[in-house]
């Protein structure tokens, strides 16, 4: 069961402001095909449109991705489009090389999180030797954009609450040191 404080993240607060038409509009701008990226792209997309081919069923030249903004890491992320309907997207976290899933710290965390009923994105597919792991698509809204909106509206309120949130969700985060202990987490 969702806390109250993970059902805010997860609602978007403003209905004057479409939800899905932003997304939508952001994932066009970046959207490519198979067949653009052979044209284009390097051998990353070449990765994901192969693993996504396999994993989805669908003909090559059917895989359509995006581009997503890099972190901090060595990872490239994209978002991919199911082939089972037009909004049904998930995320691709593109390692440079194989790994070892078992010694991978990113599901490491995520079982972690799962255990101690965190909020985070759910692991799909664990693809190790083509360096994939594929999770589902929680949306473009980060808690800077959903702050900024809150703004934007005047919802000071609403602000103020998600940032208690926020802060609350981060205290949770700590709390789960004895978990990762009992785990042999990192």
């Amino acid at each position: 069961m969702a806390s109250r404080c993970e059902q805010r993240f997860s609602a978007y607060p403003y209905p004057d402001k479409p939800k899905q038409a932003m997304k939508t509009q952001n994932i066009q701008l970046g959207l490519m095909t198979s067949q653009m990226a052979g044209m284009t792209g390097g051998l990353s997309e070449k990765r994901v449109i192969n693993y996504a081919s396999r994993y989805f069923a669908i003909p090559l030249e059917d895989v359509r991705f995006q581009a997503l903004t890099p972190d901090a890491s060595t990872r490239k992320y994209y978002r991919v489009f199911s082939g089972a309907g037009p909004g049904e997207t998930f995320i691709v976290s593109l390692y440079p090389a194989p790994f070892n899933a078992h010694d991978n710290s990113f599901v490491d965390v995520s079982r972690l999180f799962e255990r101690a009923g965190l909020p985070a994105p759910r692991i799909i597919d664990v693809a190790d030797t083509d360096g994939i792991i594929l999770q589902e698509d929680l949306g473009d809204t980060s808690l800077t954009k959903w702050l900024c909106d809150a703004s934007d509206c005047g919802d000071a309120k609403g602000a103020e609450a998600m940032m208690r949130c926020a802060i609350e969700l981060i205290a949770r985060i700590q709390a789960t040191t004895q978990a990762a202990y009992e785990m042999n987490s990192i």
